[in-house]
């Protein structure tokens, strides 16, 4: 199960905090969970961290699950006595873990605990889950020649035995039906392919672009709002 489903297990079966961590490459500039006896007692920002704290690598991810019926109570005791002067919401685990509250830590991935602070992880990020997308899409049945340069958004919809071919980039609000072909350098957003149809290379489908079973619209053509019924062929240098 994922960080966030065991999580909501452990407030099921009784913790009163639920501290999602993560181990990256380098735990440097991460708040490091502090373990005792299998039992989170606290969460310290590396600033606050003695020699030997910063030797741990298992270090919150940010994300915290407290019980309904604790969190009030956690929440007014939190204070501002650190190294920054600043309320930090991580010291409910250290004040829940003194009134002996049950307080637990779950493991997520690196890659699903990734925070994203700057352009370069929010590339980061992307990379990771158009990897996912494109793993995804190929155990479904579709064809990717060169999955590395194949972009999707996040609601592609492709069918089976649909072959994709290098450098496709897919915009919001596509839909491929099955035994399609996409030549490669196509750009295509908004737009309905139906079963059998081929596109590209060098194809534009813009929003409202419909194609119809077996249809085919060649190179360097753009389609915006239009129909291209079944069989019909738009071969090449069209608008």
């Amino acid at each position: 199960a994922d960080a966030l489903t065991m999580a909501r297990l452990k407030l099921a079966e009784g913790a009163a905090v639920v501290v999602i961590g993560f181990r990256p490459p380098s735990p440097t500039g991460y708040g490091r969970l502090i373990e005792k006896d299998g039992k989170l007692t606290a969460i310290r920002e590396e600033k606050d961290c003695s020699e030997e704290e910063r030797k741990i690598t298992f270090c919150n991810a940010g994300m915290m699950a407290v019980a309904g019926a604790h969190a009030l109570a956690l929440l007014d005791r939190v204070g501002n006595k650190n190294a920054k002067g600043e309320y930090y919401l991580t010291d409910i685990v250290e004040i829940a873990s003194a009134r002996g509250l049950d307080v637990v830590a779950t493991e997520a991935s690196f890659e699903s605990a990734l925070g994203i602070n700057n352009r370069a992880e929010l590339a980061q990020a992307e990379a990771i889950w158009q990897a996912r997308r494109r793993h995804e899409a190929m155990l479904s049945g579709v064809t990717l020649i060169a999955p590395e340069t194949v972009y999707f958004s996040h609601d592609t919809e492709i069918g089976t035995d649909t072959i994709v071919e290098p450098n496709v980039w897919f915009g919001p609000g596509v839909k491929i039906a099955t035994g399609a072909k996409v030549h490669a350098f196509s750009h295509i957003e908004g737009a309905t392919i139906a079963s059998n149809c081929d596109v590209g290379p060098y194809a534009r489908l813009r929003p409202g672009a419909d194609l119809r079973n077996k249809a085919k619209v060649g190179n360097f053509c753009e389609v915006k709002q239009a129909v291209i019924e079944e069989g019909a062929k738009v071969n090449h240098l069209t608008y």
